[in-house]
């Protein structure tokens, strides 16, 4: 498991592992994000995605923090 520290190493790993994942997400779902903001909706959801077993808990976890991204920016 990874260490929690907010590293630079450790943001770096993450997003190495999930930010395809959340460019696919965003593509399938037309979020219409930008790379800066797929790269803080990954760095957001980070310690829930580090947590999850299977690939539709990643994807639930990914959209569940979209959701909270779109309703602080209304």
């Amino acid at each position: 498991m990874q260490d929690h520290l907010p590293t630079e190493d450790n943001r770096i790993r993450s997003l190495e592992n999930w930010l395809p994942l959340a460019q696919a997400e965003n593509m399938r779902n037309g979020w219409g994000l930008n790379g800066a903001e797929l790269e803080q909706l990954v760095h957001d959801a980070r310690t829930a995605l580090e947590l999850t077993v299977s690939l539709l808990g990643a994807r639930t976890i990914l959209w569940q923090h979209y959701r909270l991204l779109r309703e602080e920016r209304a």
